[in-house]
Order: structure tokens, then C-alpha cells, then sequence
């Protein structure tokens, strides 16, 4: 593939969006005087290749760029790149990663993928999110989701998971962004019961069918002692009959944006 033209500003990046037929790869080039990154884009799946060590971008640029993009797909997969860039330019390590400790843990619960990012953005932004609101997600690994919901307006952000390993991936990925609001619990989430100070639940479908029933049993238990209102966001609700047909807590909502999809729950009193 011919490199193209390059910007006079060593900082600032092109981008060129390559229109494909329906159903086949849509290839975006960014060009810069530093080594250019290809990303190939099918559907909201994205990969690079070709990331220069030492390459510095203007990401306002990109911001602008996102904005001048018509399509709504388009710009969700150009704000997607730009979430991605952000992070490795920040050092952040949110990479999918299977659970460690053999059988155990994958018994309890499943590997980790970043939810954070554009596609949850699109959901905060619709539910009123202030200052006396508090989010725990449970099963959060290395904190891309945390990183998100720190942007808002939330008074405290807990987060929960049963494999150190990545919960010390998460700190360090919350100390270098200097975010300090959040409070990381390391637990099965079945045993996790530390959810009297939260009304707002976060989950990408972590863990399986039986620690599902545990989570919803202790979330219903902490609102039967202190009586709130509460919602759940849940991504990719492989769950959703036992959160509706076992508890109080009704879907409201489904945001069917992107490749997997986000159910809200409310309960009220």
C-alpha cells in the first residue's frame, strides 16, 4: 500500500476513509511523518497493525475529523479509533485477556474485553447521571469501563473482580490517567455484598448463569435493608430472565447501537 501524501505538521494526522461494497473490509489509513497506522474496520470491529513506537498525534485533529464524518457508522468507528489511540498513547493495557487460575475462575466468571469507550458513552449520556449518583461494576478486570464512567458526574465508582492479576492491571491503568474517585474490590462476585452506597449498576456480561442468580439475589437483599431506587446497565444481557423473572427490578430500555447490545433495568420504590 503506497504511504500518500504526508501533513507538513510532523503532530498532525490524516485520515482516509476507503468506501468498500456492503460486506466487505472498509480499510482507514492515517497518515502522518511518523509511521502510519492501518485500521481495518468490518462492521465495529477493528484491528491495527503497524502502530509506530514513537508517534505522536494531534487527537484534536481527530475529534474534528469525527465530527466532519457524516454517517453515523462512521463516526462511531472513527470515535472508537480515537478511544483506542487515547489509550495507547496513555500506556493503558486494555487488552482482552482470558481469566487466570485454571478452571476456577472460569467456572465464576469469563474473560475480560473492554466495554469502555464510544458505545457506552451513548448510554451514560441518556440517563441523567448527577452528583448523587454512585456506579459499582461488577466485573470490571482492567478498568476500561471505570475509565468511562469516571467522565461523569458520579460521587464515588466501584469496581469489582475475582482475578488480581487484572485488578492490578486497572490500578495502574486509573493512576496514570490520575483518576482517583474509583475503589476497586477484589471478590468473587457471588460473595460481593458491599452494595448498600451504590444506585447505579454496571455489568458486561461477566460470569455465568449461577453467579448471576448470587449477584441479583445480594443486589435485591442491599435494597430490601435500604430501600432506593436503582438501575442496572448490562451489555450483552445473556442473563436478562433471571434479572426480570426473579426480581422487581423491569426493562426500560434496550440500546441496540452496537455489536452487543445494552438492556436497562430500574427498580423502583
Amino acid at each position: 500500500m503506497s504511504r500518500g501524501p504526508l501533513p507538513v505538521d510532523p503532530h498532525e494526522c490524516w485520515i482516509v476513509l476507503r468506501e468498500c461494497p456492503k460486506g466487505s473490509v472498509t480499510t482507514l489509513t492515517i497518515y502522518t511523518q511518523q509511521p502510519f497506522v492501518l485500521a481495518t474496520l468490518t462492521d465495529s470491529v477493528y484491528s491495527l497493525s503497524a502502530f509506530g513506537g514513537s508517534a505522536t498525534f494531534t487527537i484534536s485533529r481527530i475529534k474534528r475529523l469525527i465530527r466532519m464524518v457524516g454517517e453515523r457508522e462512521h463516526r462511531q468507528l472513527l470515535s472508537l479509533l480515537y478511544y483506542k489511540i487515547v489509550n495507547r498513547l496513555s500506556g493503558i493495557d486494555l487488552a482482552d485477556t482470558s481469566l487466570g487460575d485454571g478452571s476456577r475462575f472460569n467456572e465464576l466468571a469469563h474473560h475480560y474485553t473492554d466495554s469502555g469507550g464510544p458505545d457506552l458513552d451513548v448510554v451514560l449520556e441518556s440517563l441523567g447521571i448527577n452528583e448523587e449518583d454512585s456506579i459499582v461494576d461488577i466485573g470490571c478486570g482492567k478498568g476500561g469501563a471505570l475509565i468511562t464512567l469516571s467522565k461523569y458526574p458520579f460521587l464515588h465508582i466501584g469496581g469489582v473482580d475475582i482475578d488480581k492479576k487484572l485488578l492490578d492491571i486497572a490500578k495502574s491503568n486509573l493512576c496514570k490517567l490520575h483518576i482517583k474517585n474509583v475503589e476497586l474490590f477484589c471478590s468473587d462476585a457471588s460473595a460481593f455484598i458491599e452494595l448498600d452506597t451504590y444506585n447505579y449498576v454496571y455489568m458486561y456480561n461477566p460470569f455465568p448463569f449461577n453467579v448471576m442468580k448470587d449477584v441479583i439475589s445480594n443486589i435485591i437483599l442491599s435494597l430490601s435493608k435500604y430501600p432506593r431506587n436503582m438501575t442496572i446497565i448490562y451489555r450483552n444481557p445473556v442473563c436478562h430472565a433471571i434479572i426480570v423473572n426473579n426480581s422487581r427490578f423491569k426493562l426500560v430500555k434496550e440500546c441496540s447501537h452496537c455489536t452487543h447490545p445494552f438492556f436497562i433495568y430500574t427498580y423502583k420504590i
